[in-house]
């Protein structure tokens, strides 16, 4: 007994370890996710001072999967997939953990990185579907969505960029993230002018360097070149001489070659040419493809031909000539990525849009099928009732007249007594007894006719809590729902303040009001006017106008009369 005891406790124990144990390392790597986009290389420590061998499946997935995302954070550049493949392959299999769509998300950086631009769209886009819809992924949401339009300006297809970037824009500024409002503004600026919409590129421009002021040195003066080189497309060249004069010598390095290319074009077209040259040669002379083309063109350029001299020329012909070269052999093999992209994008959208149609189809029809069942139904209802209502009809009839007629007694003094015998009359005899009450409250309409229909309506009924809560809707262009009771308590509450008025309404229409002109009623009853009615039923002014016009009709009175009617019934 007691060795079995001691076996229980040693195992609550283990237990209790391993538990503590695995909450420890949960801890650590959140706190590591939470240093990847801060400080990537302290992660990245942090990382390799783990001891994997001890490490569970879950553990070491995370593991993995943190690995990329720091050396991604860190701009490190990805060299193989075979790690990411397997990482997302473990989280599609385990989707509970939450970690699918990042997976798929750092799949598209790994392809991106090498060069597989089709594979990197296809991975981004699986992404974007995984994703849950909910405030807690906005930001991760919106880092995806930027990717995928990076990645789609690189491949020229500015429509679809644009589009994925302005949806990553409105995330930005909904989350206040200046440095995401300020480049993602600046990529639509470049794509916009790319097609030469300078206008709305100018503005999207505006929009980057206004916030830009919130931003460390290096990346406004980044911005700053972007904007430069917009100034030069509008064609105010000293307004892009007074920008771009004092950046080449300060910015970073990974921004020389774009600012050294734009400040050649810009000293170019402003007949600067000394210091033109100056910056299309220092541009030649860097130890980077990029830009390096830019830097030929400006020295190769008609406005330069009389001020570089012809030997000099003779001496860069070649480098021009290599240059060229390798321009067009990357270019050949970006130019194939790019039709490759372009055809698997449009492969997707084409997907798409037909997985939407089948849905739309199979949606129209169920809803035609629904609709058929629910219509025969109604019919078979219609059916019973009205058989039912024929065997009733008599009985029916004469006990609701002497109801009504008792009801209108009580309201107005002004209809007579009907005596406990009546209750045994037929048919005939309740009709003219109702016939006689309908009379006596046309009477009492005309009577009230050259009265202001304002001054008819009960003041407790405007002073009522459900009369202050639909003229708040009213003000906010809210209407009332399906499943709101709010019309039920506002007739319960006219049949307080006026009993009988639902009564009076059936004797006056002779029962031929639907439950929508009801509705109307009981809010004209109120005082709402066609138009307000129309907001609070959600129905435009001129169907209100003709279910007034109904009930106007059915009680006998005209047009004009029908409010006053209403209002004092």
């Amino acid at each position: 007994m007691r060795f079995a005891a001691v076996i229980v406790i040693l195992w609550c124990l283990f237990s209790v370890c391993s538990c503590g144990g695995g909450s420890k390392m949960d801890a650590r790597f959140q706190e590591i996710d939470r240093l990847t986009d801060s400080l990537p290389l302290d992660a990245i420590r942090r990382l390799d001072s783990v001891n994997t061998a001890g490490l569970s499946e879950k553990e070491l997935y995370r593991y993995r999967l943190l690995w990329i995302k720091s050396r991604d954070k860190a701009y490190i550049t990805h060299r193989s997939d075979t790690l990411i493949l397997d990482v997302i392959d473990y989280y599609d299999r385990h989707r509970n953990e939450g970690l699918y769509p990042e997976a798929l998300y750092y799949g598209g950086r790994v392809y991106s990185d090498l060069g597989d631009l089709p594979t990197a769209l296809e991975f981004f886009q699986k992404s974007l579907r995984e994703i849950p819809e909910d405030d807690q992924h906005l930001r991760f949401r919106s880092s995806v969505l930027d990717q995928t339009g990076r990645l789609l300006h690189s491949l020229r297809l500015d429509s679809a960029a644009i589009e994925y970037l302005e949806k990553s824009l409105m995330i930005e500024i909904q989350e206040n993230n200046d440095y995401g409002i300020v480049f993602t503004n600046s990529l639509i600026s470049l794509s916009l002018l790319r097609h030469r919409n300078i206008k709305e590129a100018r503005r999207y421009m505006d929009e980057a360097v206004k916030t830009s002021s919130r931003l460390d040195v290096s990346d406004r003066q980044t911005i700053q070149v972007e904007f430069a080189e917009m100034l030069l497309e509008e064609l105010k060249i000293d307004s892009a001489l007074l920008v771009i004069r004092p950046l080449p010598s300060i910015v970073d390095s990974i921004t020389t070659p774009y600012c050294l290319a734009v400040a050649a074009n810009i000293y170019k077209d402003a007949g600067i040419l000394d210091t033109a040259y100056m910056y299309a040669r220092r541009l030649t002379k860097l130890n980077t493809p990029y830009n390096k083309k830019t830097g030929y063109k400006v020295i190769f350029s008609d406005e330069l031909k009389e001020y570089v001299r012809k030997d000099t020329l003779l001496k860069l012909i070649p480098e021009y000539k290599q240059t060229i070269e390798d321009y067009l052999d990357t270019h050949e093999a970006e130019q194939a990525l790019i039709q490759n992209a372009r055809y698997n994008y449009s492969t997707h959208v084409r997907a798409k849009e037909k997985a939407e149609a089948d849905y739309r189809s199979l949606r129209t029809t169920v809803i035609v099928i629904l609709g058929s069942i629910a219509t025969l139904v109604f019919l078979a209802v219609i059916w019973v009732l009205w058989r039912k209502y024929q065997k009733t009809k008599n009985d029916s009839e004469v006990m609701e007249a002497m109801v009504f007629v008792e009801k209108l007694r009580e309201e107005t003094d002004q209809t007579e007594t009907v005596a406990d015998e009546q209750a045994g009359q037929n048919q005939d005899e309740a009709s003219e007894d109702t016939k006689d009450v309908r009379r006596k409250i046309h009477s009492h309409i005309d009577a009230l006719k050259d009265r202001n229909v304002r001054s008819l309506i009960d003041s407790r009924l405007l002073e009522s809590q459900v009369y202050k809560e639909l003229r708040d809707r009213m003000d906010s262009n809210e209407c009332i729902g399906r499943s709101d009771d709010i019309l039920k308590r506002l007739s319960e509450l006219i049949e307080t303040v006026t009993p009988g008025f639902g009564n009076r309404l059936d004797i006056l229409t002779e029962w031929t009001i639907s439950d929508r002109e009801r509705n109307v009623a009981l809010l004209m009853k109120c005082g709402f006017s066609n138009s307000q009615i129309a907001t609070l039923l959600a129905k435009s002014k001129s169907t209100i106008s003709s279910q007034r016009n109904a009930i106007a009709k059915k009680a006998g009175l005209t047009v004009n009369g029908i409010n006053a009617a209403i209002a004092s019934l």
